[in-house]
């Protein structure tokens, strides 16, 4: 049922995590109804027509349900959930939703006991599905995970996968897929804090020396690091045969519409692409101080 295989998703793998998020963030209960369809347009409105199967034989049996208002959508919710792999942080996120719409129900007088079923099979299951996660994270090193994650991503980064994206957005995109990931659900938390700061820092080192060498690489003469901010927003993109600069800049800036302007500058400027910046937004950058604020901005809780 669900196109895990298109170039957009093989390339940003959190877009899927973040999109099953958003779903289940805009089931309304109270007003049986699926808010995210009508607010969300252009990228999550083609991932939907994706994921629901558009093209296929099943897509006007989707479409029946998903009239039915909430136990069409809670029914979707349930079988997306069970067609991809979760991540522990797509798997907080949609359970705590699941709870508090069972907390809504409980409120309302005019509940179908169908929708009631569809709540409790939904949260067993998203519980079962927790615990198996858990068991695995007992079994294997989250540590391990997370820096085999985080070499995997700036493996992409250094083979040229993300060279359709002018230079900030390339690090931007490591940045949320990290998040989404192994390593998010690791440094989050802050159980340890000596080792998340430590890994922070290493995905900042890294950045900052990916961003020299793709500099390097890009220019035709020898150039100085601190440049106009807008030449590390523009600068050098070439489209891949699978991933065009259009489909690319919207997947970052879908991916990085959490950032808000007065409290995560960088990442505003870099995935929305605004005309009129914020204030603290400097006009030039060297690679070290952009990396620096990004991460930062992605993690500010390891700061300190």
């Amino acid at each position: 049922m669900v196109d895990t295989q298109h170039p957009l998703t093989q390339t940003f793998p959190a877009l899927t995590q973040k999109f099953i998020v958003d779903f289940a963030n805009g089931i309304d209960v109270a007003r049986d109804h699926i808010r995210v369809q009508r607010a969300r347009e252009g990228l999550f409105a083609r991932m939907y027509d994706g994921f629901t199967g558009q093209a296929g034989r099943r897509q006007s049996e989707v479409n029946a349900r998903l009239t039915d208002g909430v136990e069409g959508a809670l029914r979707w919710l349930t079988e997306l959930s069970q067609s991809v792999t979760l991540t522990n942080q797509t798997l907080v996120r949609v359970q705590g939703r699941v709870t508090e719409l069972q907390r809504n129900v409980g409120h309302l007088a005019q509940v179908t006991v169908e929708l009631r079923e569809r709540l409790q099979m939904l949260e067993s299951r998203l519980s079962e599905a927790t615990l198996r996660l858990q068991q695995e994270v007992a079994r294997i090193s989250l540590e391990q995970r997370a820096e085999r994650q985080m070499n995997q991503v700036f493996d992409k980064w250094a083979a040229g996968r993300l060279d359709a994206l002018p230079l900030l957005p390339r690090l931007s995109v490591c940045l949320e897929e990290l998040y989404w990931g192994d390593f998010g659900a690791l440094v989050e938390p802050c159980q340890d804090v000596v080792l998340a700061r430590s890994l922070v820092q290493q995905v900042a080192d890294r950045a900052i020396r990916q961003l020299r060498e793709d500099l390097r690489r890009q220019s035709d003469a020898e150039v100085p690091e601190r440049l106009p901010t807008l030449s590390w927003l523009q600068r050098g993109s070439t489209p891949t045969a699978d991933l065009s600069e259009a489909d690319g800049l919207e997947a970052t800036g879908y991916l990085g519409d959490w950032a808000l302007p007065e409290r995560q500058p960088f990442t505003y400027v870099v995935t929305q692409r605004p005309q009129d910046w914020p204030l603290t937004m400097p006009r030039r950058l060297d690679a070290s101080r952009a990396a620096q604020a990004l991460v930062v901005e992605r993690f500010p809780e390891l700061s300190a």
